[in-house]
Order: C-alpha cells, then sequence, then structure tokens
C-alpha cells in the first residue's frame, strides 16, 4: 500500500514525514568580531544575587582585550578586563549583589519578568550588547518538597499527545495491526 497522500496509519507524531526542509522563520544576523554569543541568568534569590554567565567569542586575527558591564534597571557592574584569543571564546561570570525588594520574585501567578543589556567593551571601545530577559525566581529543595522562592509550590503533569484517547483503543491498535499486516 502506498502511504502518499492519505495515511493509513495515524503516526505517532505530528511532525511525522510531513515536514522537509527549513519549516521555521530563518534569518541571517551580522554580529561583530568580538561578540556575545550566550547570556546565562542565574538568580540566587536566597543568597540575593544575580549570576549571570556571558560568552564572548572572538572571531578576529587578533587577541582583544575585553571587559563586560550590565545595566539592569538603573544599576551597572562592571566586570575586570581579561583577554579573549584569537579565534577564541570566552565565559566570563558576573555576580552582581541584589538587594531585597531591588527585583520583584517572579512565580506564574506573578509573571515580572526584567531586563539586562549586557555590554562589551573590547580595546576600550563599546562593540556589541546582548539583551536579556529574566525572572528572579529560584527553584529549591526541602526534602521531598519543591519550592519556589523558599516556598512550597507543588508542581502537576501530564501525558498528552496530540491525538489523545484515539491512540488508547482497542480500534485504533486493530486498525494499525490490520494496515500493518496487509
Amino acid at each position: 500500500r502506498s502511504t502518499v497522500g492519505r495515511r493509513i496509519v495515524p503516526g505517532g507524531s505530528m511532525w511525522c514525514n510531513n515536514i522537509n526542509g527549513i519549516w521555521q522563520d530563518v534569518y541571517l544576523l551580522s554580529v561583530p568580531k568580538v561578540s556575545v554569543t550566550d547570556v546565562y541568568v542565574k538568580p540566587l534569590v536566597s543568597k540575593g544575587m544575580l549570576e549571570v554567565d556571558v560568552t564572548v567569542s572572538n572571531t578576529s586575527g587578533k587577541a582583544a582585550s575585553v571587559s563586560l558591564d550590565a545595566d539592569i534597571y538603573k544599576w551597572l557592574n562592571r566586570a575586570a578586563a581579561q583577554k579573549v584569543a584569537a579565534g577564541a571564546e570566552h565565559k566570563f561570570t558576573m555576580q552582581i549583589p541584589v538587594k531585597e525588594g531591588q527585583l520583584e520574585l517572579w512565580s506564574p501567578e506573578h509573571p515580572n519578568l526584567n531586563a539586562m543589556l549586557v555590554n562589551v567593551i573590547a580595546d576600550g571601545k563599546a562593540v556589541d550588547t546582548k539583551y536579556q530577559r529574566f525572572g528572579w525566581r529560584e527553584w529549591t529543595f526541602d526534602g521531598t518538597r519543591q519550592c519556589l522562592n523558599g516556598k512550597p509550590y507543588p508542581l502537576r503533569g501530564d501525558s498528552w499527545h496530540f491525538m489523545g484517547i484515539p491512540q488508547m483503543t482497542r480500534r485504533y491498535a486493530w486498525a494499525w495491526y490490520k494496515a500493518i499486516k496487509d
């Protein structure tokens, strides 16, 4: 039997064999030779600390002296200058103290987000800026309980499939068996 056109057997995934080639938006991004390739914000609420991992790439032909600063709601932190070798990447970690009440906590009920601008200064000149959104929240464990921002927070899950109940019936199983048997 041919499976071209209407399918004989319902697929196990909504993507199946229907997707070929590029199927999402595509864009080209021009970046400077010394640029930010990744920013990862780690809110350490219980320590009153915002830890930020910033990966800087240098695709130029020479080493660049690089320092970072980050602007979060009108306050500024400058990381010490370090060398990023030619053709290399370096991950910086900035630790920014956060005073109690300075940032609003994130939760599903109150999804407060903050913005951070990370600036790369290479050889005394600003060369790149990366915008990163983040929530000021921290997941921890208290025994077997999960806590959000220090308070117990129960999580619930679901094993959902796009075809739902039809794939759990005898009728579906029989149709699938007959289709592959023929």
